[in-house]
């Protein structure tokens, strides 16, 4: 998804109608204050984070070190979105338009060809939930270098799937986002995880 969130959500004042709707996204810590907030709890998050980046990468043999680089895009889309309390706004949130001029609003995005490769160009109205962090987001995408782009890209799809990988993968990916972030200290059984990762996937079908 990037920096946006697309895909078809029931309508808050349609019940019976389901609706495309573009919500904030992006970020490959928990929420903005990760980024924004000066403790030095936060410090030192952000700084395993650039380590992290980096170590996966390595992993995927890609030696380029692009950790900071992300950091940096992803503060300034942090800045740009809104806070928890102004997402839980059910007024402000609900933004219907006509696709056409949605896609016109965010042209960075290239909306269009999402819609029309995923089926969905035929629906005449979307929902957008937080207005003014995509009309930040547009600029801040065309401000950015085309490697900036390339390597954020890059990391959210490896990362995304890190804890499938092999052993290293999981190991790095599990050091981060559960020891660093959680404070857990040691990873469940193989067996525990894979079932997990299969309850996940097609435990209703199941």
């Amino acid at each position: 998804d990037g920096e946006g969130q697309k895909g078809r959500k029931n309508d808050k004042k349609n019940s019976e109608k389901y609706i495309v709707t573009l919500a904030q996204s992006g970020l490959g810590l928990p929420n903005r204050d990760y980024y924004l907030k000066e403790e030095d709890k936060f410090k030192n998050i952000r700084s395993e984070y650039v380590k992290h980046i980096d170590a996966i990468m390595k992993l995927a043999g890609i030696n380029q070190k692009m950790g900071q680089s992300i950091l940096d895009y992803e503060t300034k889309i942090a800045k740009a979105q809104w806070s928890i309390t102004e997402q839980r706004d059910p007024v402000k949130t609900y933004n219907k338009m006509p696709t056409m001029v949605a896609c016109d609003m965010n042209p960075e995005l290239n909306l269009a060809n999402f819609l029309e490769k995923n089926g969905l160009d035929k629906d005449h109205e979307m929902i957008i939930s937080q207005l003014s962090y995509f009309g930040e987001l547009n600029g801040i995408i065309h401000d950015a270098s085309l490697e900036t782009l390339k390597n954020y890209q890059l990391w959210h799809i490896i990362g995304s799937y890190a804890n499938h990988i092999n052993d290293d993968f999981e190991k790095e990916d599990f050091r981060f986002y559960n020891t660093i972030l959680r404070g857990t200290k040691e990873m469940k059984p193989k067996s525990e995880r894979v079932l997990n990762s299969v309850n996940g996937l097609l435990g209703e079908p199941m």
